[in-house]
């Protein structure tokens, strides 16, 4: 048998619904790129001392450019990403490999359920949370924007609500 397809109680293959399979090509398209761009940046290494530098300047500059003119939310906004980054370039290789061994998590879990596991359902949710509580290991909570952890677990809900409809191919 294929493991593109499912044998139902009478022996017929069927294959994985059409919205999962999108759904799964999503997926693997995110933590493909994610998977790839982790892969990249601990190849490339850490930017030097003087490119960080010259990030924070521009960084800073926008800052207080949104200051001038009463955006002071964005302005808050710039300053936790400043944070987040500095966060990220502190602990450089540790950051990136969680990325990459979360994004396999996830590439792993669409595998399972391409291939009709129940099993791939529940590790997208490990996934989705871990996704999520990724950043905590190496960033003060109240620097984490709230905006960006809001807009990711509104797509991670959405993705585990889309992939449930899809549970009765699973096994």
């Amino acid at each position: 048998m294929n493991n593109t397809e499912q044998s139902d109680a009478s022996g017929v293959k069927s294959k994985p619904p059409r919205f999962l399979f999108v759904l799964i090509i999503l997926t693997w398209c995110n933590t493909g790129l994610a998977i790839i761009s982790s892969l990249f940046t601990l190849l490339i290494g850490k930017p030097s001392v003087e490119e960080i530098k010259q990030s924070k300047v521009v960084l800073a500059t926008s800052m207080n450019q949104m200051l001038e003119i009463k955006m002071y939310y964005l302005a808050s906004l710039m300053q936790k990403i400043q944070y987040l980054t500095d966060a990220m370039y502190d602990n450089f290789i540790g950051f990136h490999l969680v990325s990459l061994s979360v994004a396999a998590i996830g590439s792993v879990a669409a595998l399972f359920m391409f291939q009709g596991k129940r099993l791939g359902f529940h590790l997208y949710i490990v996934y989705s949370l871990v996704y999520l509580a990724q950043t905590y290991l190496f960033v003060n909570p109240a620097f984490v924007p709230t905006e960006m952890l809001v807009i990711n677990a509104f797509f991670a809900f959405i993705f585990i609500l889309m992939y449930s409809r899809n549970l009765t191919f699973m096994k």
